[in-house]
C-alpha cells in the first residue's frame, strides 16, 4: 500500500496481483486512478507505471527503484490526447516515525524543507487541475503483495 496526501485528502493505493508474473493491478478505494505496477526485476527494486486517471484527464507513465538515495521516481502525467503535461521526479527518503507523524498532522501543500534553510517563494496557485505532488511520507521497501 501506498498513502499519499494530496489537497488535504489521504488515498491509499493497493497493488493486486494480475496472475500475469510481476504485474499489478494499481488502484485507490476512492476510484480516482486505475492501472498497472509491473516490477522490472525479481528483487522487486524497480518497477513501471502505466495509470488512467478516472476522471478524464489523463494518464501517468513513468518509472520507480529503490537505491542508496531512497525511492525514486519519473513519471510523465499527459493530458487525454497523450500530450506531456508535466514531469514528476521524486526522491523519497527515509525518517523516523517521529518526523513521518509531525509531517502527516500537516496540511502539506509544498516541499518540507530542512531546519534553517531559506524557503522559496511562494508560486502562483495554477488552476485546478489534477496534481500529482505528493506529501513527503515514510517510504519502505516494497514487498510482493500476497494473493488472497
Amino acid at each position: 500500500m501506498e498513502r499519499v496526501k494530496n489537497d488535504g485528502k489521504i488515498f491509499d493505493t493497493t497493488l493486486t496481483p494480475s496472475g500475469k508474473g510481476q504485474n499489478y493491478s494499481a488502484g485507490d478505494a476512492q476510484g480516482t486512478f486505475t492501472g498497472t505496477v509491473t516490477f522490472t526485476n525479481a528483487a522487486l527494486t524497480a518497477w513501471a507505471y502505466n495509470i488512467t486517471m478516472k476522471n478524464g484527464s489523463g494518464s501517468i507513465k513513468g518509472r520507480g527503484w529503490l537505491d542508496k538515495e531512497g525511492l525514486r521516481t519519473e513519471k510523465i502525467f499527459s493530458d487525454p490526447r497523450g500530450t506531456p503535461r508535466a514531469r514528476i521526479v521524486e526522491t523519497l527518503k527515509e525518517i523516523t516515525a517521529a518526523e513521518y507523524n509531525r509531517l502527516s498532522a500537516q496540511d502539506v501543500t509544498e516541499p518540507a524543507v530542512a531546519p534553517g534553510a531559506p524557503k522559496a517563494p511562494a508560486a502562483p496557485k495554477a488552476p485546478s487541475a489534477p496534481t500529482a505532488s505528493k506529501a513527503p511520507s515514510a517510504p519502505s521497501a516494497p514487498t510482493a503483495p500476497t494473493a488472497s
